[in-house]
């Protein structure tokens, strides 16, 4: 899948600002580029300057953008599993950040973290306990209906409705917002 950037030369810039000069920011140009993991485009210009864009979004916000995407284009299982696996990376990332805070070393947090690396479950547990050290309380978790919900679409088959895959999506984004940390860590 493709998204649309608005490209910019740094070096352009750059060469424009030293002599004097603003910058002509063709604000009608896009680009489109192949979505990865690490949100890094490379550009050339056509000056031939060689520059990266970097998209701030973490991984879970980019597959939760694809599970919205699919949705909205009408594929509601792609949708599940984007969702799904958002959600899988969110406690992956919640983890880490916690991690940090607690200063523990990141590369033994990712040595660690490929024990649990493929299995969701265990993932949600750690999540759980770094949520509960933090912030005293019991982390909060999808219902279960949901979680039966999503077991079936991955691992049964089963074509979700629209609407059903729109409440799944909802309540993965409840879940995501209302266990955010920023209150807690500073």
């Amino acid at each position: 899948m493709k998204i649309r950037i608005r490209p910019n030369c740094n070096i352009c810039l750059e060469e424009e600002r030293a002599k004097g000069n603003d910058y002509d920011l063709d604000i009608n140009k896009f680009l489109y580029v192949e979505i990865n993991e690490d949100g890094i485009y490379d550009y050339v210009c056509e000056k031939g300057h060689k520059t990266y864009i970097l998209i701030g979004e973490k991984l879970f916000e980019t597959l939760y953008d694809l599970g919205a995407m699919a949705l909205s284009d009408g594929y509601t299982r792609e949708a599940v599993s984007n969702f799904a696996t958002s959600l899988e990376k969110y406690y992956q990332y919640i983890s880490e950040v916690i991690s940090i805070h607690l200063n523990i070393d990141q590369q033994s947090f990712l040595e660690s973290w490929k024990f649990v690396n493929k299995q969701s479950e265990r993932q949600f547990g750690i999540f759980v306990f770094y949520y509960l050290l933090i912030t005293n309380e019991c982390a909060p978790k999808l219902h279960e209906e949901l979680r039966n919900f999503r077991n079936k679409v991955i691992h049964d088959g089963k074509i979700p409705s629209f609407d059903e895959t729109l409440d799944y999506g909802e309540n993965v984004l409840i879940l995501i917002k209302t266990t955010t940390l920023k209150k807690y860590m500073t």
